[in-house]
């Protein structure tokens, strides 16, 4: 990467900062889009004038006896990076750069998780032919939609109308069941802001009434600023007893299905196999409406389209029942053990005319994550293979640990506790894993994706996975970044320090930085690179944030840009037809 001219220049006389204090200001508001750093060390000039600096020496104790020397005030010690970190005034930064010995003295940058902070929310409701949902955007400035990509069930027919707080972002028909919109935006761009902590509606008008089922819709939006959130469906919850009263009689076999779950239930599909003795099936119907007339040719069909009537009439309420009716040709076989009878809802669950002996091993409340199945990490777990015996150092913005739900993060697939030990930097304390938090959400967000161990019914290969890629592994928990998303170099380096400190007391083999700063150097001249990198010689696999920057050149932050890490970055083809 170029380096900076200024940063060029200015490194060949061993010391990295401006020439004036409110040069120095700048230059911490400017980089890695950190707005407000938090915690003990960010750059911030007190009354007296001085500010945060990293100073390094051939050792830490040397760099320490050079900050006394000058008068200055240490506040980290890091031998990762054969430095500290410390309050100095100009001055002393300045007579302190040329004192033998000192190689180096930077400004205490900053990083963040994210600096687009936009988070999906809850799902309003259905009402009528209109979808709505909530967007947040917690960040410090606005956001600007730029992209939009939906899918939907057919039975909705088109998108009339495209709502954000009652602005018209759409106003024409959208093809059915999906769409990507990337320009042509309605009214003026100021319609498609979210300000700074405020939550907005986003809402979807159909030409007709919806089809009531979550788990139908995605919906994605994305921002100029490099961020975007996605509709995801809450776990499904639909619990459908076929173990109801049934009747085999004349032409028809009548089933009454109960709704014991929590939500709606929209018959979705229906297959049935029966005797070739009763002739052709010539009807179908729930609770007397009829939602197949027409011939099907003995002895099997399958029913996942193409209803005679709209989803309301395919319902069956929460706690209610729904009487389920085939009309065949002729008199029909009254032995239950010749048919298969199989009714799927769009809610996520099927249930069985004969149902079948089967172990249910996964949550029925939980969310099908997806992203195990991408990666084929679904295969590995059910092989055995769920990161058991490895340890993985998480730095970021802590882990929420506390409640009953939590537990998915706290213990292993196995219900052993798994976080090894945490860390507070910004503290500078050890703290117990059961008073673990995360102000931001961040962090939390990382776990989950890591390690969570709650398993889920899919459907696809196996039926099931883990919500978290390595279920069984143990976490060693670092924060360093505050409730804004921005950390203060120092905080996270000394968070560095404390997982090559306990490297092979907890056995660490990874370390996730899902976080990122603006380069202002060479990467081998910048101190959390370095301390990366230390983390690196000691044999330990750096997984590390590409940012958000992208997909320009030289866009890639630090500590992504180190060449020794796994650098992450993500791709979809969402905003594209």
């Amino acid at each position: 990467m170029r380096q900076p001219r200024e940063t060029q220049v200015n490194t060949m006389k061993k010391i990295i900062f401006p020439v004036t204090t409110a040069a120095l200001l700048l230059c911490a508001l400017l980089v890695a889009d950190a707005v407000s750093p938090v915690g003990r060390g960010a750059v911030e000039l007190s009354e007296a004038g001085a500010a945060s600096f990293i100073v390094q020496a051939e050792t830490a104790e040397r760099a320490s006896r050079a900050v006394a020397g000058v008068r200055g005030a240490v506040t980290h010690t890091l031998p990762i990076i054969n430095g500290v970190g410390a309050r100095l005034t100009e001055d002393q930064a300045r007579r302190l750069s040329a004192s033998a010995g000192v190689r180096q003295v930077v400004p205490n940058r900053s990083a963040r998780v994210s600096a687009c902070q936009a988070v999906a929310g809850d799902l309003v409701g259905f009402d009528g032919n209109r979808f709505e949902w909530e967007i947040t955007n917690l960040g410090a400035s606005a956001l600007t939609v730029n992209a939009f990509a939906a899918l939907w069930p057919e039975e909705n027919q088109s998108i009339k109308k495209v709502r954000l707080d009652s602005y018209a972002l759409v106003d024409e028909l959208l093809p059915q069941t999906t769409a990507v919109i990337t320009s042509g935006w309605r009214g003026q761009m100021k319609d498609r802001l979210i300000p700074a902590g405020k939550t907005v509606a986003l809402e979807l008008e159909f030409e007709e009434d919806l089809v009531t089922a979550e788990q139908l819709y995605r919906v994605i939006v994305g921002f100029e600023e490099g961020c975007w959130v996605q509709f995801t469906p809450s776990a499904a919850t639909c619990q459908v007893s076929g173990h109801g009263w049934r009747e085999l009689k004349d032409n028809k076999i009548k089933w009454e299905l109960y709704n014991v779950g929590e939500t709606t239930a929209t018959l979705s599909g229906i297959s049935v196999n029966w005797p070739d003795s009763n002739g052709d099936l010539v009807k179908m119907k729930l609770e007397g409406a009829t939602f197949m007339d027409g011939p099907r040719k003995a002895p099997v069909t399958s029913m996942r389209g193409g209803w005679l009537k709209s989803p309301k009439d395919r319902l069956i309420e929460p706690w209610d029942s729904g009487k389920l009716e085939l009309e065949f040709a002729t008199d029909i076989d009254v032995d239950p053990e010749r048919y298969s009878i199989k009714a799927e809802f769009y809610e996520g669950c099927e249930v069985d005319f004969v149902p079948a002996a089967i172990e249910v091993e996964f949550d029925k409340r939980a969310r099908d994550t997806g992203y195990p199945y991408v990666v084929g990490a679904d295969l590995l777990q059910g092989a055995g293979v769920t990161g058991r015996g490895v340890t993985v150092a998480i730095v970021d913005t802590g882990m929420w640990t506390r409640g009953g739900g939590q537990h998915w993060l706290r213990d292993r697939k196995t219900g052993e506790p798994r976080v090894l030990a945490a860390y507070d930097a910004i503290r500078h304390e050890v703290i117990e894993a059961k008073h673990l938090e995360d102000s931001n959400g961040h962090g939390t967000h990382v776990a989950s994706i890591l390690g969570s161990s709650r398993k889920a019914r899919t459907g696809h290969d196996q039926g099931w996975s883990y919500n978290g890629i390595a279920p069984g592994a143990d976490l060693i928990v670092v924060r360093a970044f505050g409730e804004d998303g921005s950390g203060s170099y120092l905080d996270i380096i000394e968070g560095l320090q404390f997982v090559l400190d306990n490297k092979d007391a907890y056995g660490i083999r990874v370390l996730n930085l899902s976080f990122s700063a603006e380069p202002q150097s060479f990467y081998w001249d910048d101190p959390l690179a370095q301390a990366v990198m230390a983390a690196w010689r000691a044999g330990i696999v750096v997984v590390a944030s590409a940012g958000n920057g992208g997909p320009d050149p030289f866009t890639i932050g630090i500590p992504g840009s180190v060449p020794y890490v796994v650098t992450v970055g993500a791709m979809t083809d969402n905003y594209t037809p």
